[in-house]
């Protein structure tokens, strides 16, 4: 009988869990952050432009990035009617990325009420 070996503990190649390992943890403990602003803006497009059609890809170029916080904001322009009297849906994609791993921590296209 024959049996390979697999890796065990933080370096396990197993999928049976969605939490970081611990190169990720002693990474982010230590402030590597490994996602740039350019790579985020990137992030943000391949997911975008698989999500919606062209046109609406395009109306939300061109985006703009901000650092907040531990994460990076990518935003786009797009503006849309208000759908309530007393709400303005600005409606740009607005997409939080994590700077330490790429995690998308939201995804969403703003509201703003007056």
């Amino acid at each position: 009988m024959s049996s390979t070996a697999e890796p065990h503990g933080p370096f396990s190649t197993k999928e049976s869990s969605d939490e970081p390992d611990l190169t990720m943890i002693s990474r982010r403990g230590s402030g590597v952050k490994l996602i740039t602003a350019e790579t985020a803006l990137e992030i943000a497009r391949r997911v975008h432009s698989g999500a919606y059609a062209a046109t609406e890809f395009a109306a939300n170029e061109p985006l703009s990035i901000t650092q907040s916080g531990r994460n990076w904001l990518v935003r786009g322009p797009k503006r849309v009617p208000p759908v309530e009297a007393n709400q303005t849906l600005d409606g740009p994609l607005a997409m939080k990325i994590s700077q330490f791993d790429g995690q998308i921590r939201s995804y969403l296209f703003e509201l703003r009420f007056k």
